[in-house]
């Protein structure tokens, strides 16, 4: 089952955000597709909090059929959710609304619209700041939000003790609490098991007792830098011949010269903070085929 999705409201980025997500997720069922024109859509996501993207959707008779994101309640949609997006609270809000949906079954795949043109700097740098991206420095209060914010069974949180799904455990290690933090939250969101190293020596002993899947690794780092950090944990002897896990640095300098160091460490990814969960999702995928499908798993559960 494919439908059909209209994204009103949104910025440029916010909407191939959107756009490129569902087509990460196409393999799954039920599967969504954007589209430009609202009358084609099954269902629309519409920015709450511009009057005008409400109004327009309500005029559309849309309204029944909307998921509203934004501070603002929109009474007669059929759901709503506030920023920052969760991407996989997202989904299953969608599923919830299409399980019951009577539109029929289409046997032939929808066009796939043209791409949407990558947004300004400015944009991503507002977009940023409107989901709570961490940048360095971090400001006070997002800082406070996160180093405080309880850990919810709806962010995903499934705990650390007992897991032996190698699959989906991952160590983040980090110099920084608030980056920790930051990271420990958006990866329970996408239902990792998530363990946490504030150094590259504290890494590298916690890579003896346990198998993971991930390493996301800060580059900048008191003692043994991210680098080399990465050339040991792709040096070490693993039990039972397993492979090493993939290592994906985390850092502000998205220079070539950084890249190539990266490239000789022998890491598997480079993301640049402030991070772009999209980015997040893809890098995941490229190693880790079953990531969707544990992910339909744990939403039809």
């Amino acid at each position: 089952m494919i439908y059909r999705v209209c994204i009103h409201g949104f910025t440029a980025f916010e909407c191939a955000t959107f756009e490129s997500f569902f087509r990460l997720a196409a393999s799954r069922v039920p599967s969504y597709q954007c589209v430009t024109d609202i009358e084609q859509a099954d269902v629309v996501i519409a920015d709450a909090d511009r009057p005008d993207s409400i109004e327009f959707v309500t005029s559309a008779g849309k309204l029944p059929r909307t998921l509203a994101i934004g501070a603002v309640a929109v009474p007669g949609s059929a759901a709503g959710a506030s920023r920052p997006i969760n991407m996989m609270a997202l989904l299953r809000m969608l599923d919830e609304l299409t399980r019951a949906d009577n539109v029929q079954s289409r046997k032939e795949p929808l066009p796939i619209p043209a791409p949407i043109a990558s947004p300004p700097p400015a944009a991503v740098r507002a977009y940023a700041l409107t989901t709570a991206e961490y940048s360095s420095p971090t400001p006070a209060a997002t800082a406070t939000a996160l180093m405080t914010a309880p850990m919810r069974e709806a962010d995903g949180f499934t705990g650390v003790d007992g897991a032996d799904a190698d699959a989906s455990h991952i160590l983040v290690v980090d110099d920084s609490d608030i980056a920790l933090r930051f990271m420990q939250i958006r990866l329970h969101r996408l239902r990792f098991r998530v363990s946490l190293a504030s150094s590259g020596d504290q890494a590298l002993k916690m890579l003896e007792t346990r198998r993971y899947a991930f390493v996301f690794l800060d580059v900048m780092m008191a003692g043994i830098d991210g680098f080399e950090t990465c050339k040991r944990i792709k040096r070490k002897n693993y039990p039972d011949g397993a492979a090493p896990p993939h290592v994906i640095m985390l850092t502000s300098k998205g220079g070539p010269i950084d890249k190539l160091r990266g490239t000789i460490a022998r890491c598997d990814g480079y993301l640049v903070k402030p991070l772009n969960e999209l980015e997040l999702v893809k890098v995941i995928t490229e190693f880790d085929p079953g990531f969707m499908r544990r992910i339909d798993s744990s939403i039809a559960a």
